[in-house]
């Protein structure tokens, strides 16, 4: 069903239908787990009455819709496929089911949020992104719910980084953070921390803490390389296609950094129903020499 023939349809009467059984394989993800956890027995809230036409008619896709909206407002997440791949572990449902797809739409075509694609070209890699972050009326209602929004990572980097003008980087700082995540690491974008270096992802898994540069280009810059590698021992960077990610590295290595390093040629690769939290994050790893 197209979001068109969604507008156009008269209403219909909404249908009591049990909550699915849940899929919550995602909850054992450090990155997702206390998220779904605590969403696990989801009551869909009664939408204030000003707020009705908005939102869908149908109990079903407005439960859907209010686990969307919730996700969005508590955790910052931007990427369209995380929040389907989240709101289908809790329905136990296809992530990429068309009743997904179009709960969303409906969202974005009655204002609650806002969507873009971010599209990036290399050669022969090509990849896209949607991404979807609260319209201010979608903050007001999450407020009235109780869920008061915190700042998404898409309107992050464009408030630090001013990446609307670059949008081949907000691209490789959502999907490295929507790869990171879908493998167990916490991720924070653009860290505020003290010193000239600043580094475009805070990650943590278990006991292990990174800064993580992105790297969209083929130009190395060596004091940054430098400057990371005294903060934490090493580098740790992800570039855009495999041929930039062997340039760098072989820098890094003639700088005798150690390091790791993965690009979003790679991770890409691999398809998301496939990624565990034991999936490696990283292409390379090396001693400093």
């Amino acid at each position: 069903l197209s979001t068109t023939e969604a507008r156009l349809r008269p209403p219909q009467a909404a249908r009591s239908l049990p909550a699915p059984a849940p899929v919550l394989e995602p909850a054992g993800n450090n990155a997702y787990g206390p998220l779904l956890n605590a969403m696990r027995e989801w009551n869909a809230p009664t939408p204030p009455a000003r707020f009705k036409a908005l939102v869908s008619e149908d109990s079903l896709r407005w439960r859907r819709q209010s686990m969307s909206l919730h996700i969005m407002a508590v955790s910052g997440i931007s990427t369209r496929v995380e929040l389907d791949y989240l709101v289908g572990a809790l329905e136990g449902i296809k992530s990429r089911s068309s009743s997904l797809r179009t709960t969303l739409d409906i969202l974005v075509d009655r204002g609650l949020a806002i969507a873009d694609t971010f599209n990036i070209t290399y050669g022969a890699f090509q990849s896209a992104l949607s991404v979807l972050r609260l319209s201010e009326t979608g903050k007001e209602l999450c407020h009235i719910l109780g869920w008061a929004p915190i700042e998404s990572d898409w309107e992050r980097i464009n408030r630090l980084h001013q990446d609307e003008q670059q949008r081949d980087h907000t691209f490789g700082l959502l999907a490295f953070s929507l790869h990171a995540r879908l493998r167990g690491w916490q991720v924070q974008v653009l860290p505020e921390v003290e010193g000239a270096w600043k580094p475009g992802l805070h990650l943590q898994h278990q006991e292990e803490s990174l800064r993580v540069n992105v790297e969209m280009g083929d130009k190395t810059n060596r004091e940054k390389c430098q400057q990371q590698a005294a903060l934490q021992g090493k580098v740790a960077f992800c570039t855009a296609t495999r041929k930039q990610q062997a340039l760098l590295t072989s820098e890094c290595k003639l700088l005798k950094l150690a390091g790791q390093a993965t690009s979003l040629e790679n991770l890409v690769a691999d398809r998301i129903p496939d990624i565990k939290p034991e999936t490696p994050l990283w292409e390379e790893s090396w001693e400093a020499s």
